[in-house]
C-alpha cells in the first residue's frame, strides 16, 4: 500500500511533539474500553478498564502525520506502518465509543469551536489539487474494491445481485427519473470514470459532456470510451421529435404520414379536423416518446377498436385538461395498410443493408410474430430518408402502405432495435457489422434471405391467468 500514500514533507517536529502528548493525555481519558499505546522508545502508557487494545508504534512519523492531519493522519499513518495492533476491529470500535469524551475534553477542539470559520476561496489550482490527491492514487486500486464498470457510488441492490448488476441498475434508475431521451444534453460535473456517461449516451441515445479534474480517470475514460454517433446533433435532435422530423421530411419530399403538429391546446380540434375526423380516425401520440407509450387512436366510430387505445375528441381534450405542462403532440393520418419495419446499416448516408419487416401478428408498438419481406419501394424509402439526414450506422424506419399500396414512413429511431435479432437470422447481422464499421474494419456483403419468420416472447403477453 505505501506506493499509493501522499509524499511526505519533512519538518514539523514541533506539531508532532503536540500530537504525541496530546495522544497520551487521551489515554486518560478513556470512558469505555481499554487502550496500550507502546512508543518506539519503550515508554508504556495504558488507559481505560479490561482488557486493552495494543498499539504499537513503529515509527514516530505517526505524531508528524496526526499534526498535519489529523482527519486523514490515523489511517495513512496505518497504510505507511507508522504503527499496527493486535486488533484493528476492536480499535476502532473504541475510538468510535470515546470519540465525543475525547472532542469535549480538548482544548484545541474548544478554541476551534470559538474561532471565525472562514471558508478559503476554492482555485482551479485547489480543486486540482484536491482532486488528485484523492483519485489519483492509481486506477489499480480502484479496481481491487468496483466493479468493471468502476462506478464510484453506492449501488441499487435487489437480492442475488453481482456488485455489477446492482451498479448497472443505479445508473438505469437515474436514467429513467431523469426520462433522457436522444433530445437531452447532460453535464454530468465529476464524470468519474464514464459509467453513468456510457448508460446515458448508449442505452439512451442522449449527449453527454463529462468533466473530471483527475488524470487518471480521464486516462482510463478516454482508453476505454469510443462514440458512436448515429448523425450531426442537429439532425439527432430532428429525428428525435416526431414533428420535426415529418416537417423535415415534408420540405424534401420524401413520403410521409400526413401530419399537423399540435404545441398548445388550441391546435387540437383544428389539427384533427385537417385530417380528417370525425369522418376519419386520427392517430395522436407525443412527439417525443419511446415505442408505442402515450400513442392513441382518436375515433368518433361508436365500439371502435384497436391496438392503441381509443378516445373521442372531448375524451382526449379532457385527459389533457389538466394541471401541468401541455405535451408537445403529433396527430397523424391513420394508416391501416402493411407495417413494415425497416433496419439500416449506412456510411455517411450511404446505405450498406436494408432489411424491411414485416408484422404478422402483435400490437400497436410490439411486433410478436415478425416475417422479413425484402419490398424494393420500403428498402428505397429508407435509402432516401438516410441520405437526407446524412446516417451512419443503425436506423429503425417505420412505415405502412397507403390505400395505394405506396409506403409511407410514420416513424423513426435513430438507433438499432430488438428486431436486429431477426436481420441476423436472415444472414445479415448488422449489429456485429455496426461494430466493424466502427472499428474502421471491411464489413461483409451476404444475401439477406427474405420470409424468416421469427417468435418474439413477452411475459405481459403471455402470461397464465391468475
Amino acid at each position: 500500500m505505501t506506493e499509493v500514500l501522499r509524499q511526505f514533507p519533512a519538518g514539523r517536529r514541533f506539531g508532532a511533539r503536540l500530537a504525541e502528548s496530546a495522544a497520551i493525555r487521551v489515554l486518560g481519558r478513556i470512558e469505555h474500553g481499554s487502550l496500550e499505546l507502546r512508543l518506539p522508545d519503550g515508554r508504556v502508557y495504558r488507559g481505560g478498564t479490561g482488557d486493552p487494545a495494543v498499539v504499537t508504534v513503529t515509527s514516530n512519523d505517526v505524531f508528524r502525520r496526526l499534526a498535519r492531519s489529523p482527519g486523514l493522519g490515523f489511517g495513512e499513518s496505518y497504510a505507511a506502518g507508522d504503527w499496527h495492533t493486535d486488533d484493528l476491529p476492536g480499535l476502532i470500535a473504541l475510538v468510535v465509543r470515546n470519540l465525543e469524551t475525547w472532542r469535549a475534553g480538548s482544548w484545541l477542539a474548544r478554541l476551534d469551536r470559538h474561532r471565525p470559520h472562514v471558508s478559503p476561496r476554492q482555485s482551479l489550482r485547489k480543486a486540482r489539487a484536491n482532486i488528485q490527491y484523492h483519485y489519483d492514487l492509481g486506477n489499480d486500486l480502484y479496481r481491487l474494491f468496483l466493479d468493471q464498470s468502476m462506478t464510484y457510488s453506492c449501488a441499487l441492490w435487489e437480492e442475488g445481485d453481482t456488485l455489477e448488476q446492482a451498479q448497472q441498475r443505479k445508473l438505469k434508475a437515474i436514467c429513467d427519473k431523469l426520462r433522457l431521451s436522444p433530445v437531452d444534453h447532460v453535464l454530468e460535473i465529476g464524470c468519474g470514470w464514464g459509467s453513468f456517461a456510457l448508460m446515458a449516451a448508449g442505452e439512451y441515445g442522449a449527449r453527454v459532456t463529462g468533466v473530471t479534474l483527475s488524470e487518471q480517470q480521464f486516462e482510463f475514460a478516454r482508453e476505454h470510451v469510443a462514440v458512436i454517433r448515429p448523425g450531426s446533433p442537429e439532425m439527432l435532435r430532428i429525428s428525435s421529435n416526431k414533428a420535426s422530423y415529418h416537417e423535415f421530411f415534408a420540405a424534401r419530399g420524401i413520403p410521409h404520414a400526413r401530419f399537423k403538429a399540435i404545441r398548445t391546446p388550441d391546435d387540437l380540434e383544428p389539427a384533427l379536423r385537417a385530417l380528417g375526423y370525425p369522418d376519419e380516425d386520427v392517430f395522436v401520440k407525443p412527439a417525443v416518446s419511446k415505442g408505442g407509450r402515450g400513442a392513441r387512436l382518436v375515433s368518433a366510430k361508436p365500439g371502435r377498436t384497436s391496438d392503441a387505445p381509443v378516445q373521442t375528441l372531448s375524451a382526449l381534450r379532457d385527459s389533457l385538461s389538466g394541471p401541468g405542462l401541455f405535451p408537445e403532440l403529433i396527430a397523424m393520418e391513420h394508416l391501416t395498410g402493411t407495417y413494415y419495419s425497416v433496419d439500416v446499416l449506412s456510411a455517411d448516408g450511404r446505405v450498406l443493408y436494408a432489411v424491411p419487416k414485416i408484422r404478422v401478428a402483435g400490437t400497436a408498438s410490439n411486433t410478436t410474430t415478425g416475417e422479413v419481406d425484402l419490398n424494393p419501394a420500403t428498402m428505397d424509402l429508407a435509402s432516401r430518408a438516410c441520405a437526407a439526414f446524412g446516417f451512419s450506422f443503425l436506423q429503425n424506419y417505420e412505415m405502412k402502405l397507403d390505400r395505394n399500396g405506396e409506403p409511407r414512413i410514420y416513424d423513426i429511431n435513430p438507433r438499432g432495435g430488438t428486431s436486429l435479432i431477426l436481420c441476423a437470422a436472415a444472414g445479415a447481422n448488422i449489429a456485429y457489422y455496426a461494430v466493424k464499421l466502427a472499428l474502421g474494419e471491411e464489413i461483409p456483403r451476404v444475401q439477406v434471405k427474405n420470409h424468416v419468420r421469427m417468435l418474439r416472447y413477452y411475459r405481459e403477453f403471455f402470461r397464465s391467468p391468475q
